[in-house]
């Protein structure tokens, strides 16, 4: 069993104690930056709960963050996954399907359901990624649940919509960069931002670039691009797609982005997916698409509002019940892209005054794993 550091030591001995406390409270939250350790923790954590023939489950807020736990070791699921279960049906004959009604011999009528669990199957659910979450989620978990522990960064942006304060004050932290992650530049770097030091004030790594402007730049070529603002969102999506020579609407492959919850399509807001079909196109409202999300979950037949795509706001009415609400996701805002990770990320820095500009940076650099190019004014200096 690999050695914990003293913090790492500290932070797991307090969680401990507090989880076989039965007159505990019911949550208990672990901030930790980028680079402290809170996977390792995580790690440590299931092996001692699990020793004593009890369950853990682990989840986030995104099929990226769970993709990124099962990379280190971590088995886990997206929390939607935890909390719904699908059921597919027939809209057309009603009958309980799976991929294809053998009755109407067709999947053209399929749709999926998304029902709540009576109550989730663990002694612990451990949530990674927790600075993302919204107080709706917490709420529906903290309902299903017996014991939760919330693990985040709590350097990082608040979550979109109502924040619940989770890494507002952590009852424990992790805050000692540990050897292993001081030799990541992009490491270096987000703490560089965190505590307020310039992005072109960086000495030159591999892995980092910090460039004055971006001129000539294919877009296409990386994973993720950020950015601050929706329309400059919408400009990169269009660029990108201009480079990739797509000229519909909506094509298969496309990537899109969800941008609005809804438990029973078991969508919410920040799932990238993928375009694998276009069903139909011709109505001029919504258009009937097949996706599949980042944790491999099929939706089929599901009704998109064709509007959105492109456009940099979302109308101030909600989608009518069963349709979604999807726009290009190729490029995104920071705020969008917390709990996601991606190898080679680029980053239009785009702050307002009503962000800290400290957050948002280092939220920005920490979403790349690999390679990270951070693209700043011209007139910006040292």
């Amino acid at each position: 069993m690999m050695q914990l550091s003293p913090d790492q030591q500290s932070a797991l001995d307090a969680i401990l104690c507090w989880y076989f406390n039965p007159k505990g409270r019911k949550t208990m939250t672990l901030g930790g930056y980028a680079g402290t350790g809170k996977t390792t923790v995580i790690r440590q954590l299931m092996a001692q709960i699990e020793a004593r023939k009890q369950r853990v489950a682990v989840c986030a807020f995104t099929g990226k963050a769970v993709s990124v736990l099962k990379s280190k070791g971590v088995p886990g699921s997206t929390m939607h996954r935890l909390l719904y279960t699908p059921e597919s049906y027939c809209a057309n004959c009603m009958r309980v399907v799976k991929r294809t009604c053998e009755a109407c011999d067709t999947d053209q009528y399929v749709e999926t359901r998304w029902l709540r669990v009576p109550f989730v199957e663990a002694d612990l659910v451990i949530v990674d990624e927790a600075s993302m979450l919204n107080t709706s989620l917490v709420t529906d978990l903290e309902k299903l649940a017996d014991r939760v522990l919330y693990v985040g960064d709590h350097g990082q942006l608040e979550p979109i919509g109502n924040d619940p304060g989770l890494m507002r004050e952590p009852h424990l932290r992790l805050e000692q960069i540990h050897r292993q992650a001081e030799g990541s530049s992009i490491i270096r770097f987000a703490h560089h931002l965190r505590v307020g030091k310039p992005p072109v004030s960086f000495e030159a790594a591999d892995g980092v670039r910090v460039h004055l402007g971006a001129k000539n730049l294919r877009v296409s070529d990386f994973d993720a691009i950020l950015c601050g603002y929706n329309k400059t969102r919408c400009q990169l999506n269009a660029r990108v797609r201009r480079e990739l020579g797509r000229e519909g609407l909506v094509e298969v492959g496309e990537r899109v982005i969800c941008l609005h919850n809804d438990r029973e399509l078991n969508l919410y807001n920040g799932m990238l997916a993928t375009v694998t079909k276009v069903r139909d196109a011709s109505s001029d409202k919504v258009i009937l698409l097949d996706i599949v999300d980042d944790m491999g979950e099929e939706r089929l037949n599901l009704p998109v509002i064709r509007w959105q795509f492109g456009q940099p706001k979302k109308s101030k009415y909600p989608p009518r019940k069963g349709t979604a609400l999807f726009d290009y996701g190729y490029a995104m805002t920071v705020h969008k892209a917390q709990g996601s990770e991606w190898e080679h990320v680029a980053v239009f820095e785009q702050l307002h005054e009503d962000w800290s500009a400290e957050r948002w940076r280092y939220t920005a650099a920490t979403r790349a794993s690999k390679r990270l190019d951070y693209f700043v004014s011209e007139r910006a200096s040292p």
